[in-house]
């Protein structure tokens, strides 16, 4: 039965892509503006557990799920418990055996499948030692380490026995694991990061910077460097020796929805789950925001339980609702998630770089929306410090001039680039706030007053700085989305794009549009306009289909020249094709076929019917021309 439903995941996303094939996409058309990748939701049945902590994927294709309840499977059809005596916290499928190995608290083991499907828990470990909530389960060549908050165990994968466990102790627990090739890490609560030499922790340098942080995730960035995710949601690079920020363009999102995991995905992405803002996937080598999931997106809820991957790269994201599936390998984008499109959609386009739709209400391009906030801080500032005779000898001056110093700076959205800081320079800013916040003005000790130096005041006062601290509202960066908004000055139903000449045209139920930074100018004005065909003959003109003939647009040194070379037409035009020196036009029903088309005035026109009433369109087909109606 799993055999035969194994491919079912496939068969449900290449579903989404033929419901989606309405859409007309021209040459132009698609890709380059984030929309959203395609995403599944799949529901839970009423009744079962909604904590589904960790994710794998078995050999069968099947998705198992470390459940409260026990493991709990999905294989594209139906949710069913596989092993419900159990209550697992982790689990993870090894790429050597392909077995799936399970994490409880105080013991740990794999999963057996006998001939009918089913699978039973085999513990491996020792049921007299208290090892603690099995956290996380790590794949090496030759073992395979179970971590908790108490316990380091490396077993034998070959002979399934335990090689060595390294214990923590109470007062200063384990707070994360990592490897760097064949060196493995350990972050202990209160002192810092460790490295496991002979059985024995040894601390690394710069190792104390981790003392009250969890490294919660970890992963190969290129051949030198791993890089690691820390609780406090802030991301580094590290060499084997020397560790340095990752900045992540976007990090003022990531740091308000709190990153709980992470996996490395292919295309040097990164999917990382988080607590309140979704997933987020960005491209680490240039740490640029790809694609932000969350409800705004078609994800169920924001609170991201776990999150992992399957065989075929899509992401699979748990939460409260039950899972979703992110395929972003699929050629197919969502955008109707986002707000302010209205009418009805015709087509879609890019024009640099942005995402142009036409709709029976206008034109709407999609832009990035930033979201602040307002905070308070507190602003370290150096202040000249005036001897008494200048007259900024009170606390009231010196506050103003203060004062004054901060308003002149300019008030801005905090900047993303920040490369330049030093390494752990995050770590301790929250520590820094924290003190600052408890200072309001700090003032200098008040000289002693001596009428012999007063005497002395042949030489020039000399002017010093004192340290003082300021309160400062400042923007932080809440969230990111996307709108849409409209263009201006077009109200009306619009039909066709054309990208002609690095410029973007439109035709509309009023006239023919150009569109220029987010504008609207008109071309053609007062005409229902029916279709747009760039000339295959003259390069800087094209034929406009009206509800009264045809138009030539000659292009003559950026200006747009209109001229009507076939008067004796005043029918409607829904087609129009140019194809061995012959005009073919549809008209309706009818079609008109043009000879000697260049020459306005000598001209040669015949009338066909079409054996259907409805419109007729022309198009080219190889070396033919050919022309379609609906029945």
């Amino acid at each position: 039965m799993l055999n035969s439903k194994k491919n079912r995941f496939k068969e449900l996303f290449i579903l989404g892509i033929i419901t989606l094939g309405g859409f007309f996409f021209p040459d132009h058309a698609i890709w380059a503006q984030e929309g959203i990748p395609y995403i599944s939701n799949f529901q839970l049945p009423p009744g079962l557990n909604n904590q589904n902590i960790a994710i794998a994927q078995d050999d069968q294709g099947v998705m198992l799920f470390a459940n409260q309840q026990g493991i709990l499977s999905y294989d594209g059809y139906d949710w069913e418990f596989m092993e419900p005596e159990i209550r697992p916290h982790s689990i993870g499928h090894d790429p050597v055996s392909s077995r799936i190995f399970v994490g409880l608290e105080n013991s740990f083991g794999y999963l057996f499948r006998n001939e009918l499907g089913s699978y039973k828990y085999i513990p491996i470990s020792d049921p007299d030692l208290d090892y603690g909530i099995i956290e996380k389960i790590v794949f090496k060549e030759s073992d395979i380490y179970f971590y908790s908050s108490f316990s380091l165990t490396k077993i034998n994968r070959d002979h399934m026995r335990t090689l060595e466990t390294v214990w923590a102790k109470p007062s200063n627990p384990y707070a994360g694991v990592f490897f760097y090739k064949k060196s493995l890490f350990v972050n202990i609560r209160g002192k810092g990061l460790h490295v496991l030499t002979n059985d024995n922790l040894t601390p690394v340098e710069d190792g104390r910077s981790f003392d009250n942080v969890s490294v919660i995730f970890y992963m190969d960035y290129d051949n030198d460097n791993v890089l690691l995710g820390t609780d406090n949601s802030f991301l580094y690079l590290f060499d084997g020796s020397e560790f340095s920020d990752f900045i992540l363009k976007d990090e003022n999102y990531l740091f308000n929805a709190v990153v709980t995991d992470g996996i490395s995905l292919t295309d040097n992405r990164v999917a990382l789950a988080t607590l309140t803002g979704g997933c987020i996937i960005f491209n680490k080598k240039t740490g640029t925001t790809d694609h932000i999931l969350n409800y705004q997106s078609g994800l169920p809820d924001d609170e991201i339980y776990s999150i992992g991957m399957d065989r075929e790269g899509g992401i699979w994201l748990t939460h409260e609702f039950g899972a979703s599936r992110v395929d972003l390998s699929l050629p197919v984008l969502k955008f109707d998630s986002y707000q302010g499109l209205e009418g009805n959609i015709s087509q879609l386009i890019i024009f640099n770089n942005t995402l142009y739709i036409s709709t029976s209400e206008g034109v709407f391009y999609l832009t990035e929306v930033k979201n602040y906030k307002e905070t308070e801080v507190i602003m370290e500032v150096l202040v000249p410090s005036y001897p008494k005779n200048t007259g900024l000898n009170n606390e009231s001056e010196t506050n103003k001039l203060v004062s004054n110093e901060i308003n002149e700076q300019q008030e801005e959205p905090p900047k993303e680039d920040q490369k330049n800081r030093k390494p752990f320079s995050r770590l301790f800013q929250k520590k820094r706030q924290k003190a600052e916040q408890e200072t309001e003005i700090i003032q200098p000790a008040p000289a002693t007053h001596d009428p012999q130096k007063q005497n002395k005041s042949a030489v020039p006062a000399k002017k010093t700085f004192q340290t003082q601290y300021v309160r400062r509202k400042n923007l932080v960066l809440e969230s990111i989305g996307h709108e849409f908004k409209k263009v201006e000055g077009l109200d009306a139903k619009c039909k066709q794009f054309l990208i002609f000449q690095d410029k973007l045209f439109v035709a509309s139920n009023i006239g023919l549009y150009q569109i220029l930074e987010k504008k609207s100018q008109y071309i053609i004005a007062n005409s229902y306009i029916y279709t747009i065909y760039p000339s295959p003959v003259k390069t800087n003109s094209l034929y406009v289909g009206t509800e009264s003939g045809i138009r030539i647009v000659d292009f003559v040194f950026s200006e747009a020249r209109v001229r009507n070379p076939y008067p004796t037409i005043q029918t409607p035009v829904h087609s129009i094709l140019r194809h061995n020196g012959l005009l073919w036009i549809s008209s309706g029903s009818k079609i008109i076929r043009l000879k000697n088309p260049g020459n306005s005035e000598k001209f040669e026109m015949q009338n066909y019917d079409t054996p259907s009433q409805d419109q007729a369109i022309v198009q080219r087909l190889g070396s033919e021309s050919v022309f379609f109606t609906s029945s």
